[in-house]
């Protein structure tokens, strides 16, 4: 045994189950979310249009919960990719309450608005 150098096992990151975890890519969906949680508006975040009806708004938060729901086995071992998934996943809350209640659907969109009141587009 003299002369052979041993060398250590290569580390490997596994999972509960033995496999090998690999650093997973943020699902497209989840990266849409999370670009138009940070630039975007509640409507954009949702897939709306400002003239959505409160019943689209709720089709589309329940489309995107079941999005990010469908995303969390695939990021859950990449503590990033959870993250982003968390914070997409507020936003779209937020935005569900904003955008499901009229009183404050109105000010949002005022809040919109540029300062000359023509509507955005």
């Amino acid at each position: 045994m003299e002369g052979r150098v041993k060398t250590a096992a290569p580390t490997r990151r596994g999972t509960a189950r033995g496999r090998v975890a690999e650093a997973s890519p943020i699902p497209e969906p989840l990266a849409r979310l999370r670009d138009a949680a940070r630039t975007g508006t509640y409507f954009e975040c949702l897939g709306l249009a400002q003239d959505a009806t409160t019943t689209e708004v709720r089709e589309a938060y329940v489309g995107v919960v079941k999005d990010l729901d469908s995303a969390r086995p695939i990021v859950a071992g990449d503590p990033e990719s959870a993250a982003v998934l968390e914070e997409a996943a507020h936003v779209a809350a937020d935005a569900f309450a904003v955008l499901s209640d009229p009183d404050l659907r109105l000010r949002y969109r005022r809040a919109l608005m540029p300062v000359d009141g023509s509507p955005e587009h």
